[in-house]
C-alpha cells in the first residue's frame, strides 16, 4: 500500500511539472505616435479621474488641466530618464491607481509619451 502511495505521488509530481507550460507574454507595443489628447488623456479619464479631478488630489488630471498640472507641477520633468519623473514612479510602483493597476498597454502609452518629450499634442 505504501509503495502505491509513493508511486502515485511521484506520478502526480511528474505530470504536474510536465503539464505546466510557461508562455512568455510579449510586452505591449504602444502606438508609434503617442498623442496626449488622443491616448494619454483617455487613460487618465478612465482610470485616474475618480481621485484626480478638479478639486481632488493633485495633480488635476481632468482634460482641461492635466498637461499643465503634470508639466508645470513637476510630475513630468525629464524625457531622458523616466525615474526622474514622479508620474513614472507612481505608476511603476503600482501605487497609482490605488484600486487597480493600469493595463500594460496603458502603462506603455504613458511611458512612451514621457520618453517622446511629453508634448501637449
Amino acid at each position: 500500500m505504501k509503495s502505491k502511495l509513493i508511486i502515485t505521488f511521484l506520478l502526480f509530481q511528474i505530470l504536474f511539472f510536465v503539464g505546466c507550460e510557461y508562455e512568455k507574454i510579449p510586452a505591449p507595443i504602444p502606438p508609434k505616435n503617442v498623442s496626449f489628447k488622443n491616448d494619454v488623456e483617455k487613460i487618465f479619464s478612465s482610470s485616474c479621474l475618480p481621485c484626480h479631478a478638479t478639486g481632488g488630489a493633485a495633480p488635476d488630471l481632468s482634460a482641461v488641466n492635466a498637461w499643465n498640472d503634470l508639466t508645470f507641477g513637476g510630475y513630468v520633468t525629464d524625457s531622458t530618464n523616466l525615474s526622474n519623473n514622479t508620474l513614472f514612479k507612481e505608476i511603476n510602483s503600482g501605487s497609482m491607481p490605488p484600486n487597480s493597476a493600469l493595463s500594460p498597454r496603458d502603462t506603455a502609452i504613458i511611458f512612451t509619451w514621457i520618453r517622446k518629450g511629453f508634448r501637449d499634442n
